[in-house]
């Protein structure tokens, strides 16, 4: 087989895994260790860790490291493997949360999650064993890890410094989709560890130690607004009941502009207190 055509059929291999593709793969479609060898010499391909090489469309990436060391202990032979098999093994813990981009750990080794019984000899991966559910797991550009809920929680356990711990909660609550009340349900069992007795009570302490995240929806704003919302029906019920036994309209002017008024202030007031909460 020519260097061209041999390239070619990698190309496809690695189409749907970031341009990586494994030893294992190569020779399961005639690609020989010795051949790859020789592309490798050439600078046709880059060897990513052992058994994981990079192709001319593999695309530069903070994660390729991680990716290739999911591509080595992940259970797939072949590409249509890959695509059409559900996954066994999930990027979790630390590596999960570079992924997300929470906190500023950095993980001495690759970390994930296996929902059955896997070993490997690689020093630089950590594989943890355990259930996870369909609310636990999902993909990041094809990647398939451990969701930010059940992240925050993972580490939560692994981590026992809660200044750690109050960066990565406030992050993830920024985060679109992720709701606090999740996180204080996921907490609960480990809350005790840091001295609360509840999720929501942890969370609480982790969002004032890193400061109110931006979502206002998990937290106390979003009763204000719909307690504004409230108000606002009133005032206008009143208007109305104004209309029938007054006379004058400006005299209903004056009262709403009074009233609209007093509303803008009170979500000043609000707006105020929040900022100082950061």
């Amino acid at each position: 087989m020519s260097a061209v055509s041999m390239l070619a059929l990698l190309s496809e291999i690695g189409a749907s895994q970031w341009g990586l593709v494994t030893l294992r793969q190569a020779n399961r479609y005639g690609i020989s260790g010795q051949e790859m060898q020789r592309m490798l010499n050439k600078d046709i391909i880059r060897r990513v860790r052992r058994g994981v090489y990079a192709l001319p469309s593999a695309s530069a990436s903070s994660i390729q490291e991680l990716r290739a060391a999911w591509l080595s202990i992940a259970p797939f032979g072949t590409w249509q493997d890959h695509d059409a098999a559900s996954p066994e093994v999930f990027v979790s813990h630390a590596s999960a949360a570079v992924v997300y981009g929470l906190g500023d750990i950095i993980p001495s080794v690759h970390e994930f999650t296996c929902t059955q019984r896997k070993q490997t000899s690689f020093e630089d991966i950590r594989l943890h064993h355990g259930r996870l559910g369909s609310a636990d797991i999902t993909r990041v550009d094809g990647l398939p890890i451990t969701s930010i809920s059940r992240t925050v929680q993972d580490l939560a356990y692994q981590l026992g410094d809660m200044d750690y711990l109050s960066v990565i909660v406030q992050q993830s609550l920024t985060r679109d989709g992720v709701k606090a009340v999740d996180i204080e349900t996921r907490l609960n069992r480990v809350a005790r560890k840091y001295g609360f007795l509840t999720g929501k009570d942890l969370v609480d302490e982790c969002v004032k130690n890193a400061g109110r995240p931006a979502v206002v929806e998990n937290f106390t704003f979003q009763p204000s607004l719909e307690l504004s919302e409230s108000v606002l029906k009133k005032m206008q019920a009143y208007q109305h009941k104004m209309a029938d036994t007054l006379v004058t309209p400006q005299i209903v002017d004056a009262v709403s502009q009074a009233a609209t008024q007093a509303v803008t202030k009170a979500f000043m007031e609000l707006a105020a207190k929040t900022e100082t909460q950061k």
